[in-house]
């Protein structure tokens, strides 16, 4: 679901922790309003100014709150003060965040090493992925992908899904972030 940060704020200047605040509560209005939806897209297109405390009162601290539930990405940053804002607020927050400009994405905040990096990116990349996949990709044991998939999620990068798996246990299947983002693509 796409969501403008702007229509919620009623302003281009997203600043300061009480309209931060006042954003998260509409936001959290627009989730519990739409219980079946997963995924968030939210746009920033038009936003003139953009603060760290506005996004770590808003968007970081919804995030946080609905981390492995739902998941959140932000489209439409324009500039380098505000990618840097969002990244500062992510870090303070403990909670990544993808952000896109068309096709490619960014995580802002608390970065990953290369090899975590590696398997987010090939996530995002093929959509929904399992364990088993994914080792065979990055050439690491199924223990190492298992634990390192579940880091990921965990810690806010990745969302999955709990599957029967075809040898009749259970598996999680990973699913990327994105503006396009559908559990179980």
């Amino acid at each position: 679901m796409q969501i403008s940060l702007l229509d919620l704020a009623q302003t281009d200047k997203l600043f300061g922790s009480d309209l931060g605040k006042r954003v998260y509560t509409r936001l959290m209005d627009a989730i519990q309003s739409n219980p079946h939806v997963i995924h968030f897209a939210l746009s920033v297109k038009g936003a003139t100014w953009t603060d760290v405390t506005f996004a770590r009162e808003s968007v970081l601290r919804m995030a946080s709150a609905y981390r492995g539930v739902k998941s959140f990405c932000l489209n439409d940053l324009n500039n380098a003060d505000q990618i840097d804002n969002w990244s500062y607020a992510a870090d303070s927050k403990g909670q990544p965040i993808m952000a896109w400009f068309g096709k490619e994405f960014r995580i802002l905040g608390c970065q990953l090493t290369n090899s975590s990096k590696n398997i987010v990116e090939y996530v995002l990349k093929h959509g929904t992925v399992n364990t088993a996949q994914v080792a065979d990709a990055m050439d690491i044991t199924i223990h190492n992908s298992s634990t390192t998939l579940k880091r990921l999620y965990m810690q806010g990068y990745l969302m999955r899904t709990d599957t029967s798996a075809s040898t009749g246990g259970r598996e999680f299947l990973y699913h990327g972030i994105s503006p396009t983002f559908e559990m179980g693509r």
